[in-house]
């Protein structure tokens, strides 16, 4: 933003000036931004001893409008244009917790959060101020299931601003979703070791970071994430710095990395970590330098490249985390064991219980659970039913989840559920946030295909519904 007005400054004492058109100065100007830049550019006059035109005044609170800048929007949801934007993070939160088939035990928090990053994008969108997004490839690999999820809520987004969103702003969003799941799902550990974390990429970027981090070290208690403002002012009381930015030196280790980090990046930060905790505890330190060398002296080495990646993997493998752990597919979390067929039941209640039986037989879940499902769809109403004959059955962790799983019941004669059918029950029982979603995306993927679904919902064998399981299983989003 300073460089901008700089640039913007330098363009004007050219008698270079902008036009801004007169409807956008009618929204703009009932902006607190708009009035903070006025103020702004009147000192920038007096003590340049030049003169702004309005039109300038109403360009640069644009881009005030479309910068990253956390604020307390509460006072600013006066205008109609914030409400109608509230309205749609609640509409688009509302919707992930769905297709995700989850529940945010913070949804305020998690709604403002979004609010925050959604009001600058809107107007960047709005006013055709684009932004790179560095972190898109590497979200979309390492995150491919919430940047899924992201894509099929930002339609109301994109409804209220009247255009598509591009992949970048869409990777910004899908942060801030992976981030909170994150924060839910990891739980801190006390431990002896103290790491800051210090990120400057904005808030959503900084939650997925932090939950990254925390879910990589086992034995490393997170005091926090600050910007490098508050790493300058902090009485640091910790045993290393993780920052996506190179720092001043305060006597503290600093590891410089990427704000989203992929397998390299952690096996890389893992032993940098690990060396130095080895060296503090005088443990024996594993230097594959001193090996490669070593076997240089008394061997031919035909390929050094491959000879170090592979000494590297072995010496330094990456600790995985349960959370950071390969999510299964469809037909790991739902077997051949746990899908029953039946021609009729007696009731909604009873198609719940009967469908979760086997979830309950073999550990998955308790007794609680049960009642739980039942109880959301008493309270919320069918929600569970988000396709035509298909229904799931889910609630939260803490209620009776010992273990991540999924059933099914197959009815012949479709269930009354509260105005509405279902022939397919399947149970979702998940551990965390995050290990069901490659499967229920895989699933998701299954029944909006018109084909496949007509033949699963017809099917009368359990060896048909199998079959298709196993298909979708190999299918990525």
């Amino acid at each position: 933003m300073l460089y901008g007005f700089i640039f913007f400054i330098k363009r004007m004492k050219k008698q270079s000036f902008v036009k801004v058109d007169s409807i956008e100065k009618q929204v703009i100007k009932m902006t607190d931004e708009y009035e903070g830049v006025k103020s702004l550019c009147k000192h920038v006059s007096q003590d340049l001893d030049i003169t702004i035109p309005d039109d300038e005044i109403y360009y640069f609170a644009k881009y005030l409008l479309s910068a990253k800048v956390n604020y307390n929007f509460s006072p600013q949801l006066e205008s109609e244009e914030m409400k109608a934007l509230l309205h749609v993070v609640e509409r688009m939160v509302a919707d992930f917790q769905l297709y995700a088939a989850i529940e945010f035990r913070e949804p305020k928090q998690m709604i403002q959060n979004l609010m925050l990053h959604l009001k600058p994008a809107y107007y960047r969108i709005k006013y055709g101020i684009e932004v790179e997004n560095a972190l898109r490839d590497l979200v979309i690999q390492n995150y491919p299931e919430v940047f899924h999820l992201t894509k099929k809520t930002v339609h109301y987004f994109e409804d209220l601003i009247g255009q598509s969103i591009n992949e970048n702003e869409v990777a910004f969003i899908a942060m801030h979703f992976g981030g909170w799941l994150r924060k839910e799902g990891v739980m801190l550990e006390k431990s002896r070791k103290r790491m800051l974390i210090v990120c400057t990429n904005g808030l959503g970027t900084s939650r997925l970071l932090e939950s990254q981090l925390e879910g990589l070290f086992s034995d490393v208690q997170t005091t926090g994430v600050a910007s490098l403002r508050e790493y300058e002012k902090l009485d640091l009381n910790v045993d290393f710095v993780v920052s996506t930015i190179p720092l001043p030196e305060r006597g503290v280790p600093v590891f410089v990395i990427n704000p989203v980090l992929n397998n390299e990046d952690k096996e890389q930060l893992l032993k940098k970590v690990n060396s130095l905790f080895e060296h503090s505890s005088k443990k024996q330190i594993h230097s594959v330098e001193t090996v490669m060398d070593i076997v240089g002296r008394y061997a031919v080495i035909e390929d050094d490249k491959a000879l170090l990646r592979e000494l590297r993997r072995y010496f330094h493998a990456p600790i995985k985390m349960e959370s950071e752990a390969m999510k299964p597919n469809l037909c790991e979390l739902l077997p051949a064991d746990r899908i029953v067929l039946k021609k009729q039941v007696a009731s909604w209640e009873n198609a719940i219980k009967v469908a979760a039986a086997p979830l309950l037989k073999q550990g998955y879940i308790r007794e609680s659970y049960i009642s739980k499902m039942i109880e959301n769809v008493i309270k919320i109403g069918p929600y569970i039913v988000i396709s035509d004959y298909f229904a799931l059955p889910h609630a939260n962790s803490d209620d009776g989840v010992i273990k991540t799983g999924m059933s099914m019941l197959h009815l012949d004669i479709p269930v009354d559920l509260l105005e509405k059918t279902a022939k397919i029950i399947v149970v979702l029982a998940s551990l965390d946030n995050e290990q069901h979603l490659k499967a229920l995306s895989q699933l998701r993927k299954l029944f909006s295909s018109k084909e496949d679904k007509d033949h699963i919902v017809k099917a009368t064998n359990k060896n048909q519904i199998v079959k298709l399981i196993r298909t979708y299983s190999t299918e990525m989003d």
